[in-house]
């Protein structure tokens, strides 16, 4: 696992170069997806639509400098912050 600090923002290159080896595998997964959800007569990309639009505020103890990157369950990156982790590094 990568992790840096958020004093210094993750550039979208980092992130796209971090998820591009897990591209083929979310590539599969979402033509999976599609197939089963179009037999039960959902179009994936009505849903994909609608998600796009979708914005997360992200609070702002987030952004602290006890903040890292880390990889999620599909091995994605994501930002992640502990509250813990700040008060134990002191």
């Amino acid at each position: 696992m990568n992790s840096i600090s958020l004093s210094r923002p993750i550039s979208a290159e980092f992130i796209a170069r971090e998820n591009a080896p897990r591209a083929a595998a979310l590539n599969a997964d979402y033509e999976a997806l599609a197939v089963q959800l179009h037999r039960r007569g959902t179009d994936i990309e009505r849903i994909t639509s609608a998600v796009q639009g979708f914005r997360v505020a992200i609070p702002s103890w987030a952004s602290a400098p006890a903040g890292h990157a880390s990889h999620d369950s599909q091995g994605l990156v994501s930002h992640a912050t502990s509250s813990r982790s700040s008060k134990t590094a002191q």
